[in-house]
């Protein structure tokens, strides 16, 4: 009869938590996405040289070897603006998102090689202008000499001569001041401003973006935490849980039995981004996020591979299982394919999170 009353509760227990299952895809997103913000990123690179002279780039063509709009003046200067995802995790304004998403992505070691022979070669060509001004005064004085041994006036041949000799000595001051030039004691400033836009939220003006700092990054598993400069979440945005232990590996009495009854909840993962940033996010009602449902189909130690189709501006993406617990950070996807992700485990996020001062 015992035996008989056990397997009738068990049965009754099993079915009432079947009976609170996983939370459907609106429910996901009705939960979590107000905590979703979408992060912008605009920026640039200064050279400061070793004489104290600086110069300015937008980015950096690894391929071509060249540096876009090279200026001399800051003022000049045409920001890179790039876009990512990140998410709330405290109620103190701390966003989490990738650290590419908020960092330089040129490789400075390959940019002073390019900048070094581009010096070399502007030390080259004022070499040449320089003595193509010595012919050209040479060719100058054999007229001035020509005219005064015949008598004539050769004043406006020393008024010419009076203006290149100028012009040679001015080249000549540059090459000398090239020459002390050092590419690799001068240092290679990356200058960013980091600002967030809310999900569900008009972005018409710059006032509309809030302004952020960034705290602490790691660049080997593409992490990073910013903080908006208030220093406070607002209390209608969702605060993601960065837990300490992995809800992947994680199951508690009630989710074991959910489990049993067919409701795993990671079965499958769910990734709130915003694709192409303001380009797919911009709607009639403000920016908003995409939902998308994918299943792991690859786990390693540090990171997931889920079937989760992204474009560029999801990095930085929250990753959250079917009862909306975060499991990963997206931040990357396959080269042959926009179907699948990766994301880096939120253990990573965690140690990161706990690395910064209390």
């Amino acid at each position: 009869m015992r035996k008989k009353i056990l397997s009738l509760v068990t049965m009754l227990v099993v079915v009432l938590l079947a009976s609170c299952g996983n939370l459907t895809t609106d429910e996901i997103n009705e939960k979590c996405a107000s905590g979703v913000v979408l992060i912008r990123n605009q920026s640039y690179f200064e050279v400061r040289l070793n004489n104290g002279e600086s110069f300015y780039f937008t980015d950096f063509n690894k391929e071509e070897e060249t540096f876009e709009g090279w200026t001399s003046e800051r003022s000049e200067i045409e920001k890179n603006e790039s876009y990512g995802t990140g998410f709330f995790i405290s109620d103190k304004g701390l966003i989490a998102t990738n650290h590419h998403v908020v960092a330089s992505k040129i490789d400075e070691d390959e940019a002073k090689r390019s900048l070094t022979e581009m010096f070399n070669n502007y030390k080259e060509a004022c070499y040449g202008e320089y003595y193509s001004y010595n012919e050209e005064i040479e060719g100058l004085e054999d007229t001035k000499q020509e005219k005064f041994n015949a008598g004539e006036d050769y004043s406006k041949e020393d008024s010419i001569l009076a203006e290149i000799r100028q012009e040679r000595a001015e080249i000549e001051t540059r090459y000398r001041e090239l020459e002390r030039i050092n590419i690799h004691k001068s240092k290679l400033i990356y200058h960013r401003e980091i600002g967030i836009s809310y999900n569900n939220s008009w972005v018409k003006k710059e006032s509309d973006v809030i302004p952020c700092t960034v705290l602490k990054t790691d660049a080997q598993h593409d992490l990073a935490i910013i903080q908006l400069d208030s220093k406070v979440t607002p209390s209608e945005n969702y605060i993601f849980n960065v837990p300490a232990v992995d809800p992947l590996n994680s199951y508690s009495f009630k989710d074991n039995m959910k489990k049993k009854a067919g409701e795993d909840k990671n079965s499958s993962v769910y990734m709130i981004s915003f694709n192409l940033g303001p380009q797919l996010a911009l709607t009639t009602e403000g920016i908003k996020s995409q939902i998308n449902l994918g299943n792991i189909s690859q786990k390693t130690d540090e990171q997931l591979l889920y079937s989760i189709p992204s474009l560029p501006g999801s990095s930085g993406s929250p990753v959250v299982n079917e009862q909306g617990e975060l499991v990963a950070v997206n931040f990357a996807g396959l080269s042959t394919t926009q179907s699948f992700n990766y994301g880096i485990r939120v253990k990573f996020l965690y140690s990161l999170l706990q690395s910064l001062p209390k």
